[in-house]
């Protein structure tokens, strides 16, 4: 099941036919330079910023390492996402709780 997950470009979730989202979370080192459409549903969204394992340079093992990187990382943030409490927290805290944790994420990976 896995082997079928793939990287989706964002307008795949804007037609009409487009799945209602909750949050979104763009996670492309590139994806905040485009501009993203008001997305059905009004979802919470924000940039959590990660270099392209795909494009690594260097050896196997190197690029295997930068995924690895890449899916710790990603889950550190994703339990800290489960871990909000949505009930108590409004559409702005919410906003700004999720961009905290990107930004968080892009500290420790600096101190690396």
């Amino acid at each position: 099941m896995a082997d079928e997950l793939q990287p989706k470009h964002w307008s795949r979730f804007t037609g009409p036919d487009a799945p209602v989202l909750d949050f979104v979370f763009t996670l492309s080192e590139t994806a905040s330079r485009d501009g993203f459409p008001e997305w059905p549903g009004r979802p919470v969204s924000s940039h959590w910023r990660y270099p392209d394992p795909a494009k690594m340079a260097g050896d196997e093992w190197q690029r295997q390492l930068a995924y690895t990187r890449t899916l710790a990382a990603l889950e550190r943030q994703l339990r800290a996402f489960m871990q909000l409490s949505f009930s108590s927290l409004d559409r702005i805290a919410l906003k700004k709780r999720l961009d905290e944790i990107g930004t968080e994420q892009e500290a420790a990976e600096a101190a690396q």
